[in-house]
């Protein structure tokens, strides 16, 4: 059996410290010694030979194994007396403990942490963190799901600290592997905001929550959002019907053009259609195609005319997209471009707002700016896109036809008048208090931004790069989703 490097092991103690906001010469606790095991696996299988898996495509249950080998060979006689031999034997003995470690880590592989660090305990969750309402935030794909819960669960803080005397929400994150028969959850990850981590145990009796969100449900995200409506009864920020409409992009789009919002023109095809959608495509000048039910950019096509082949493309895009179900083709209506000013690279662009339902309106709360590989590839991180604040987007804007000329981003009228917009889009979801809107900005024939509505999400991703609104795409930067939420399902659960 391979004995760990002491140099690795001294590197992990000190980077679960520093993530544990710990000092140099502090012992670690039995739960804070997961996060020491999670640095070791890192140490052991190598950050270089992490990093170049991820670079060639490896996919993520390669990896996983890798690191589950890696696991099976640290020997307990060489780890360091802080915690971290007793938790050796909890990997020895609960399947559970070894499979959320091997999950947190495979969660650090796949970028920068944006969350606190998560504690493993095997003692019950503490009786002082079960005030105010239970949320269950249920999610099915566990990587980088700490990102996502993190902000939900600062901003319930946030807004039971303002209201003093009223009982609070309290979200708390629930794979799906944690219900019981009956539904009642027996394990749960929860806010510590007092030492700024995040806390994951048993619960000391199951319980069945006061409320349900879902949101990391993985591939088939819209069938188990299905099957998880179905089986709770009590207040849901993303209830299902809604949510139906909100993941069918075709019917998404008829509802906004009659309410007379910018929209791309776009028609749905069935599958085999492809005469139907040859002619259609014929009239556009520039196109897209996508899955009508698809998220993350999954299958969206940008072919172009001048390309050889086009019509090949077109057929290929449209069979691809047949095997998920319908097919939408749109009008490609983004007409500026983000130019990097450090590499002068050029990449698509489109916005995500996320808003609010509160006093039966909507509000937007936060968002963030998306960009593309590279300008014929969507605007989505979930094809090899980036991530980036509004203002650094916005301050950078091309046009995408043409000489390239520079486009002033949006002044505070005119970003006043796209929150406006929004807040109608999302009246379409009337009982969504939670969605996040896709918006790109095309030009008008006098160079002005034209805000075009693409989809929405019931279950938005991206929640911890989301930055607090405050009248200005160029003044926000605080982290959160909108605490405004927690208000608004406070009032629905009395």
């Amino acid at each position: 059996m391979a004995v760990p490097d002491p140099g690795r092991m001294d590197r992990a103690l000190a980077r679960a410290r520093d993530g544990l906001g710990l000092a140099a010469g502090d012992s670690l606790t039995l739960s804070e010694a997961s996060v020491f095991m999670k640095y070791l696996l890192l140490e052991e299988l190598g950050k270089d030979g992490i990093a170049g898996r991820r670079r060639a495509g490896e996919p993520l249950a390669d990896i996983r194994r890798a690191l589950e080998i890696a696991l099976d060979r640290l020997p307990e006689r060489q780890l360091p007396d802080i915690g971290a031999g007793p938790a050796w034997r909890r990997l020895r003995l609960d399947r559970e403990y070894r499979s959320r470690l091997l999950d947190m880590t495979v969660e650090a592989v796949l970028g920068e942490r944006l969350a606190p660090e998560t504690c493993l305990k095997s003692a019950p969750h503490d009786e002082a963190i079960w005030s105010g309402r239970r949320h269950a935030v249920m999610f099915g794909s566990a990587p980088g799901f700490s990102h996502e819960f993190y902000p939900l669960a600062v901003d319930a803080y946030v807004s039971a600290a303002g209201q003093p005397g009223e009982p609070g929400v309290l979200p708390l994150g629930v794979h799906l592997d944690w219900l019981d028969a009956g539904g009642a959850i027996r394990r749960a990850i929860a806010l510590d905001p007092e030492r700024e981590r995040l806390v994951e145990a048993p619960v000391e009796v199951p319980f069945h929550p006061d409320s349900v969100q879902f949101l990391c449900l993985g591939s088939r995200e819209q069938t188990l959002h299905h099957d998880l409506a179905a089986r709770f009864a009590c207040p849901q920020v993303n209830p299902l019907a809604p949510s139906a409409l909100a993941d069918d992009k075709a019917a998404t789009l008829a509802g906004w053009s009659a309410l007379a919002l910018e929209t791309p023109r776009s028609r749905r095809f069935a599958p085999g259609d492809a005469a139907a959608a040859e002619r259609f495509a014929a009239d556009l000048p520039d196109i897209v195609i996508k899955p009508n039910a698809a998220t993350e950019g999954l299958g969206v096509v940008y072919p172009r005319r001048r390309d050889p082949g086009f019509a090949f493309k077109v057929f290929a895009a449209l069979e691809s997209c047949w095997r998920l179900g319908d097919a939408l083709i749109q009008e490609r209506r983004d007409g500026v471009l983000f130019l990097d000013p450090r590499s002068g690279s050029l990449h698509s662009v489109a916005l995500r707002l996320n808003l609010v339902r509160e006093d039966q309106r909507y509000r937007p709360t936060s968002g963030f700016a998306q960009i593309g590989a590279h300008p014929d590839q969507p605007a989505s991180r979930g094809r090899n896109g980036r991530i980036l604040p509004l203002d650094v987007v916005l301050s950078h804007l091309v046009e995408r036809r043409g000489p390239r000329r520079p486009v002033a981003g949006p002044d505070e009228s005119l970003w006043a008048d796209i929150e406006t917009r929004a807040a109608r889009a999302a009246g379409l979801f009337g009982n969504l208090l939670l969605v996040g809107l896709d918006v790109v900005l095309d030009l008008s024939a006098d160079g002005r931004l034209v805000p075009v509505f693409l989809e929405a999400n019931p279950r938005p991703a991206g929640l911890c790069h989301s930055r607090l609104f405050s009248g200005s795409p160029s003044r926000h930067d605080q982290v959160g989703v909108g605490p405004t939420l927690w208000r608004g399902l406070a009032a629905l659960c009395q």
